[in-house]
């Protein structure tokens, strides 16, 4: 390439020369009419010098030229012929391609940066405007807390010199002495108010099985119970109860069973904490325990029918059928409509082998509530002992109406129609029971019940 374009400039150079040339000529043409007609009117020795040096002249170019071409023929002779110029062409158009391409990469890169700096830019922004909030609401809790901290401090400190009183004791004197005093007094009372009208929190049914607005309260109670300790107050034992029914609630047994210790031994006639302490202690299986905590329950409160439910239901683990017995009948004496309880008391009489009494208090319960699918079953097991199959059927009929998945009133039902000698009933009952239980097939095979059909062909299907 360098050597094609060094040869452009030689064969540029010789043009301008030869032009010069030819001007030379032409001027020097002019030169000699212009001495001809001097000749008739001047010298003839001026002449000759004039030609003699448009000669020399002439002759310096002609040797320049000569020299120029000798030059560039040397130029040319030194340039590489074989030089494909196709061959350069299509470099030249590679070089022009990648070129292009470059400069797309280049525009894509400077519009990916400007994308990439705009995300940074926004994700920036919404971290600082994160930041701020989160600032801001740390902000305003610390001052919420610290405002809290800082009358707390000060209430502590108006009591520092005063005998600690009960959040029940709100005397007139205490109201006159300080304003902080008189808005802890009037926290207190406030307090009082919402323990007094939240009754269920007390009943042994309901405090165990708090629905969400009522969690919310005994949550808020606790709190201003924990506000008026650090006050300064001695909470009372109903106080520490109500700390104690909120862990139940939330499942936490052990710190809850660790109060309720400490109020047992600090006031050893709350009621409310013995029979807690007793229901805690059976959901750990520890019935031993919670006889014991349930019976002395029972003698702080001889009236209320769900601690002596609770007590007889112990009792029945411990098969302790006496007391058991004892128990759910004062319970349902003074509570006649609980169906649970008669329910209970009827177990009592079953394991204590007194039938009769079984089939009545099991009659009671279904009674008070018709869809007592276990109450149902279970009078229709009662009365299958005394041999009442007809009623016994029934019963198990009105159990799997209420729950149509109650595969052992199936299988009951159907031990009870083979007895009868109701083979639609039996097969029908005992195919429902084996297709919800596969296990009551190999249990048909061997119950006496069912020896009515042994060489029964769809008894034998049915059970495989």
């Amino acid at each position: 390439m360098r050597n094609i374009a060094f040869l452009v400039i030689i064969i540029v150079t010789v043009a301008i020369a030869v032009s010069c040339n030819v001007q030379n000529s032409a001027d020097s043409d002019g030169s000699k009419e212009q001495v001809s007609e001097k000749q008739d009117t001047g010298s003839v020795e001026s002449k000759g010098l004039f030609n003699k040096i448009i000669k020399h002249d002439n002759d310096d170019i002609l040797t320049r030229i000569n020299k120029l071409e000798e030059q560039l023929n040397q130029r040319i002779d030194g340039i590489n012929v074989s030089i494909d110029n196709q061959e350069v062409l299509t470099k030249l158009d590679e070089i022009k391609l990648t070129h292009d391409k470059d400069i797309s990469d280049i525009n894509t890169a400077i519009l990916n940066s400007d994308s990439k700096h705009k995300a940074l830019f926004y994700q920036l922004l919404g971290a600082i405007f994160a930041s701020m909030t989160a600032l801001l609401l740390v902000i305003m809790l610390v001052y919420r807390y610290l405002k809290k901290f800082i009358a707390e401090c000060l209430i502590i400190y108006s009591h520092k010199n005063k005998q600690s009183n009960t959040a029940e004791d709100i005397h007139a004197s205490d109201l006159e002495e300080n304003t902080i005093i008189s808005s802890v007094n009037k926290t207190a009372a406030e307090l009082n108010s919402k323990i007094n009208d939240a009754k269920y929190l007390f009943d042994p049914e309901k405090s165990l099985k708090l629905d969400n607005s009522q969690r919310t309260m005994l949550s808020e109670i606790n709190t201003e119970s924990a506000f008026l300790k650090k006050a300064g107050y001695e909470i009372s034992s109903k106080h520490k109860y109500l700390t104690a029914l909120e862990k139940v609630n939330d499942k936490n047994y052990t710190e809850a069973g660790q109060i309720l210790d400490e109020i047992k031994t600090s006031d050893d006639t709350f009621g409310s904490a013995f029979f807690l302490s007793g229901y805690i202690a059976y959901v750990a299986r520890k019935y031993e325990t919670a006889i014991e905590s349930l019976r002395r329950a029972c003698e702080l409160e001889p009236e209320n029918a769900a601690y002596l439910v609770s007590y007889g239901n112990a009792c029945l683990k411990e098969k302790k059928y006496d007391d058991a017995s004892q128990a759910l009948k004062k319970a349902v004496e003074i509570k006649p409509d609980d169906a649970s309880a008669w329910n209970n008391l009827a177990h009592s009489y079953i394991v204590s082998d007194k039938i009769d009494d079984a089939v009545m208090a099991f009659s009671k319960a279904t009674e008070l509530k018709p869809d007592f699918h276990e109450a149902l079953h279970n009078l229709g097991l009662a009365l299958g002992k005394l041999k009442r199959y007809e009623e016994a059927a029934d019963a198990f009929t009105k159990a799997i109406a209420v729950k149509d998945d109650k595969h052992e009133s199936m299988y009951n039902a159907a031990c009870v129609y083979a007895l009868l000698g109701k083979r639609e009933g039996a097969l029908s009952n005992l195919k429902a029971a084996i297709a919800i239980q596969p296990e009551y097939a190999a249990k048909a095979k061997k119950d006496k019940d069912f020896s009515s059909f042994k060489n029964d062909d769809e008894f034998n299907a049915i059970t495989g």
